[in-house]
């Protein structure tokens, strides 16, 4: 639960236009990599080694990590005084 609290906040940081797209395709690609990457790791162990799985794992891991979406500028939705109007910027 903790970790859908910090992708929506993420994702409202990442796509501000429509982060409900965003926070939609966060989970699916998670609930999609937890189905099909532990698959995939037990063939890849089971046809070479661990070591090779986790090797291939980690180098997954921080070929992800460069391909990360860049952080925008969020532009907040409500004025200071709690009204619903957007601020001018």
């Amino acid at each position: 639960m903790a970790t859908s609290g910090l992708l929506a906040v993420w994702s409202y940081r990442v796509f501000p236009d429509q982060p409900s797209v965003g926070f939609s395709a966060t989970v699916l690609f998670l609930g999609t990599g937890a189905i099909v990457g532990p698959a995939l790791f037990g063939a890849l162990a089971d046809a070479w080694n661990l070591r090779a799985a986790l090797m291939a794992s980690a180098a997954i891991a921080v070929a992800a990590l460069s391909q990360r979406p860049p952080i925008t500028t969020v532009h907040e939705p409500f004025a200071s005084d709690g009204s619903s109007r957007r601020k001018s910027v």
